[in-house]
């Protein structure tokens, strides 16, 4: 690292790196943009050559279709995240319910313009990770349905009122907030679709919008109703995937910060499948453990799978070539993923 300021990292070339011919290009900047607007202007102008912004490819491309392209794999799961240390987020029913009042695919073609996939309910992103799905879910797959929800909520003791709203056993119209980060895109209109589907069913929903310091800090304290986020990493492995999400020994006091489980999950057989996971001496034994997780996030949804989100890869040719893409998928393309970034770099050539 060369220099270092809260919006510019400056890395130059190692001149000891074991291949001595790479990576072709003498310095890296890693530039910090205030919004996904102003990062996709620097972008299309050619002022950089790599970002990572969610949206339409052809909002990229169209600006110089020889050497920008878009290329979006999906790497991880978003869900929304119960706090789980509240009522009535520690009730399944309310849990489940919740989730099936929503409409993924509008959910989807709003917040991505259709560039992602609903999720899959077990959490698993696929087809990545079929060969660990259960075969008994190999057909699920999410379709909102407002009487069965209404049915859940009933059977914890919800009822709608004569005006519509949904009203609580103690008699107060249902309502909650989001936590979302005002500068993602994604998630601000994620949050606003939402809002206005389970508005339908009567429950009153803040989207609270707050800067992204903001966001991280409150997620990772539990300073919380239900918020946004990820599996956290890309991992091939769902069983580390599911560790981060649920594993209890994150589950940090509120006010306690941690770095995964932001939901609190505390749940003595879910750790017991993660612990089998974990010292399985066979693929089979890990297999079995991992589709055992797969029917708790079925049956209890302690955190709600809403869409895949795409690795939102957004490259420019210009001046170096050799990302990957289509025709040659190396890897998930965006220089968060830390080793990934190194192996992109490695890779590129400089352009003719």
């Amino acid at each position: 690292m060369a220099s270092f300021d809260p919006s510019n990292i400056l890395f130059d070339r190692n001149e000891d790196y074991w291949q001595e011919d790479k990576p072709v290009v003498d310095h890296l900047r890693l530039t910090s943009y205030n919004s996904d607007q102003s990062a996709t202007l620097a972008f299309t102008k050619g002022d950089v050559d790599w970002i990572g912004i969610s949206g339409d490819p052809a909002q990229f491309e169209s600006a110089d279709p020889e050497h920008l392209v878009a290329w979006t794999p999906s790497f991880m799961t978003s869900f929304m995240i119960f706090n789980t240390t509240q009522a009535p987020f520690d009730n399944a029913l309310v849990r489940k319910a919740l989730s099936m009042a929503l409409n993924r695919d509008q959910i989807v073609q709003a917040a991505t313009q259709g560039t992602s996939k609903v999720a899959h309910p077990t959490g698993l992103v696929l087809p990545n990770m079929e060969s660990w799905l259960d075969p008994e879910f190999a057909d699920l797959a999410y379709e909102q349905d407002l009487d069965e929800a209404l049915a859940l909520f009933k059977e914890a003791g919800y009822e709608q009122d004569s005006d519509g709203r949904l009203l609580t056993p103690e008699g107060q119209q249902f309502g909650f907030s989001i936590l979302s980060s005002s500068g993602f895109t994604q998630d601000v209109t994620q949050g606003q679709v939402i809002k206005d589907q389970l508005g339908k069913l009567g429950i009153a929903v803040n989207l609270e919008l707050v800067p992204q310091e903001e966001a991280t800090s409150r997620g990772e304290t539990g300073d919380f109703q239900v918020a946004f986020g990820n599996s956290g990493q890309f991992d091939p492995m769902p069983g580390n995937v599911y560790n981060n999400l649920l594993n209890s020994s994150f589950a940090a006091p509120i006010g306690t910060e941690t770095r995964g489980n932001y939901g609190r999950w505390k749940d003595p057989e879910t750790d017991a499948l993660l612990q089998k996971y974990r010292t399985a001496e066979s693929d089979e034994a890990r297999r079995e453990a991992v589709q055992d997780i797969q029917q708790i996030m079925v049956d209890e949804v302690p955190i709600a799978p809403i869409y895949y989100q795409n690795a939102m890869s957004e490259t420019s040719s210009r001046e170096v070539t050799g990302w990957p893409g289509e025709d040659d998928p190396y890897s998930a393309g965006t220089f968060v993923l830390g080793p990934w970034a190194s192996l992109i770099v490695s890779r590129l050539e400089l352009a003719d």
